[in-house]
């Protein structure tokens, strides 16, 4: 049941998958193949973490979280983003107009009252998930989904 997979079960699955060349253009010399699950207890709690005995190093859930958000919704500069033809390079350093400004405005009035506190918080006062999380008084995963269903709602408001 992939509904019942942990993050670091998902990532152990995944980057087992990719090939050498391309992980390491994203994360340097760390061979991705030597690492397994592994369970410890934390204050009596077990948890999942990703353990290479080769490198002598474990990853924990909040940076495997990371690390497939930013390959999940990575980019090229080059994506074309507007009618004319502009990309994401073309942007750089530009402000919004007032239009683009008026759209995410009225976006984020689409949103719940959590989610546009968790979108403003990440995007606009850049905090981590971590850091939201502790402002929200929820846990780091609760923003992950938080944020993923509030941005998924300003895509859906911006292309209609």
């Amino acid at each position: 049941d992939w509904n019942k997979i942990t993050n670091q079960e998902l990532f152990s699955i995944l980057i087992k998958t990719v090939d050498y060349k391309y992980s390491k253009l994203l994360f340097g010399d760390i061979d991705f193949s030597t690492f397994n699950l592994y369970e410890k207890t934390v204050d009596d709690n077990k948890i999942l973490t990703l353990y290479s005995p080769k490198m002598d190093l474990e990853i924990d859930e909040e940076t495997i979280i990371n690390i497939l958000n930013i390959t999940k919704e990575s980019v090229s500069l080059d994506d074309k983003i507007t009618d004319d033809g502009s990309s994401y390079i073309d942007t750089i350093g530009k402000t919004l107009d007032i239009d683009s400004q008026i759209l995410i405005n009225d976006s984020l009035e689409t949103l719940s009252d959590l989610e546009r506190k968790v979108v403003l918080s990440r995007y606009f006062e850049d905090l981590t998930q971590s850091e939201t999380a502790s402002l929200l008084g929820i846990s780091q995963v609760k923003v992950s989904r938080i944020e993923k269903k509030g941005k998924a709602k300003i895509k859906e408001y911006i292309k209609s």
